[in-house]
Parts: structure tokens; C-alpha cells; sequence
């Protein structure tokens, strides 16, 4: 399950790194390279997933953090991911100072897109096709 990597992914044309994992260990090396000392929990006390923002230069970089075991039904884990990408989206509207609110149907793609690739990584990690 400690799969070492962050995978990061493009949701579009904004000034935002989206990155997501489910290992604590690729976490703390990711914190390490993007040059972050503070001690961040992987996840917060109590929760199973959590969406972190760190910014710098003016560009942001969101990464979601999400811990399972096999004891944790898929479609919890799938519902876990679908928060987290609503809390994504709000924080790529609120970096780029979106004042008004998209349309309803814009606001459901992004959504749906960021969780589809989450979604896709915790599939390909159980080997589910």
C-alpha cells in the first residue's frame, strides 16, 4: 500500500499543482523537496483524508492525502475522494480570486475530473480494472 510516489495531475489552466497520494512515506519526501520544515500531519487526527495547501511565488500546490487498508470498503474510499475534490476545487477558485460562482454544470466537470483521477489511482493501486 506504501507506494512511494506523489502523481500529479494537470486540472487545467490554472496556476495549480494537484497532486494526490495514499503514501505518508511520499508525503513527507514531496514536503521535503518542496523545501516545507514545518511538521504537517499526513492525515488529521480522526479522518481517513485530508486536502492540503501550500503556496509560494504565487503558484499553489494541492496535494490530497488519502489512507486506506484493505478493511475499507471501495465505495467509502470513492466517496472519500469525491470530498476531497470539491475542497480542490474550492481552493483553485479561491487562488484564483473567482469572485463569481461557475455555472453549476463547469463547477460538476472539474469536480467529476479531479476525483476521476484520484479515483483511477486508488482502482489501479487494488489492481481493479
Amino acid at each position: 500500500m506504501d507506494k512511494a510516489v506523489i502523481k500529479y495531475y494537470n486540472i487545467g489552466p490554472y496556476p495549480v499543482w494537484f497532486g494526490f497520494t495514499t503514501s505518508e512515506k511520499a508525503f513527507k519526501q514531496e514536503l521535503k523537496r518542496l523545501g516545507i520544515k514545518e511538521q504537517i500531519d499526513f492525515v488529521l487526527s480522526g479522518t481517513n483524508a485530508s486536502t492540503k495547501t501550500f503556496e509560494k511565488n504565487n503558484e499553489l500546490t494541492i496535494i490530497v492525502t488519502l489512507k486506506y487498508n484493505d478493511k475499507n470498503k471501495i465505495d467509502q474510499i470513492l466517496g472519500l475522494c469525491v470530498h476531497e475534490a470539491v475542497h480542490v476545487w474550492r481552493q483553485v477558485l479561491d487562488h484564483i480570486r473567482e469572485k463569481e460562482k461557475p455555472s453549476s454544470e463547469i463547477e460538476a466537470y472539474h469536480i467529476q475530473n479531479i476525483a476521476q483521477f484520484m479515483i483511477s489511482e486508488i482502482l489501479k493501486q487494488r489492481k481493479i480494472k
